[in-house]
């Protein structure tokens, strides 16, 4: 083990070390150019900008306007085109005298299926 003495001359040799330190100082115009830094506004990216302008109230309500515009447009045209295809193929039946007859393509079709195509297959069932 170390004597006391040892370790006080230890400690004083630090200690004496530390007589010629001084408060360290910044360079000229650091805090200016720090400022400076610290004001100026980051680079931005694309994805940022285009947040940015995706993120205005008027851009992201014309937005969702076009979307609700384009699903409706979208749904009255399948229906319409459901209900011209569904007459077209009654209308073909009944010329070919196919009454009760459905296309596989709109079988499950309720708008095609009648009560009396299904009051006929239960009656054929129970005879």
């Amino acid at each position: 083990m170390e004597s006391r003495q040892d370790i006080t001359k230890r400690v004083e040799q630090a200690l004496s070390g530390l007589d010629g330190i001084r408060r360290a100082s910044p360079g000229p115009y650091f805090y200016t150019r720090l400022r400076a830094r610290m004001e100026a506004e980051p680079p931005r990216t694309a994805w940022e900008r285009m947040g940015m302008f995706l993120g205005r109230p008027a851009i992201a309500l014309a937005v969702v306007l076009l979307i609700l515009a384009s699903n409706t447009v979208l749904l009255f045209n399948h229906t319409g085109n459901r209900k011209a295809a569904t007459a077209t193929q009654a209308l073909l039946n009944a010329e070919n005298g196919q009454a009760g007859v459905q296309n596989p393509e709109n079988a499950y079709d309720l708008a095609s299926n009648s009560n009396t195509a299904i009051l006929n297959i239960l009656d054929r069932e129970n005879e």
